[in-house]
């Protein structure tokens, strides 16, 4: 069960391994959930947080493939 009291940065941090310090800055540029992170444009990422456009593009694969596996966990025939 996950903790009701947990803040956005420390979701980022948990569920896609992100340093304390990332996670802030995510944050402080708006964002509140996985989704968002999976979708937010490039550009923005790295006016938000400082990030190359490499590691923007690293974090929003990280955050898609956050999102396949847990539907993937929640309906294993969703193919």
């Amino acid at each position: 069960m996950e903790d009701a009291e947990e803040t956005p940065a420390e979701m980022f941090q948990r569920k896609l391994k992100v340093s304390s310090a990332l996670s802030n800055k995510l944050v402080s540029g708006g964002l509140r959930t996985i989704e968002e992170v999976a979708y937010f444009p490039l550009s923005e990422f790295q006016e938000i947080s400082g990030l190359s456009s490499t590691e923007a593009g690293d974090l929003r694969y990280i955050a898609k493939a956050y999102l396949l596996n847990e539907t993937l966990d929640k309906d294993p025939d969703f193919w």
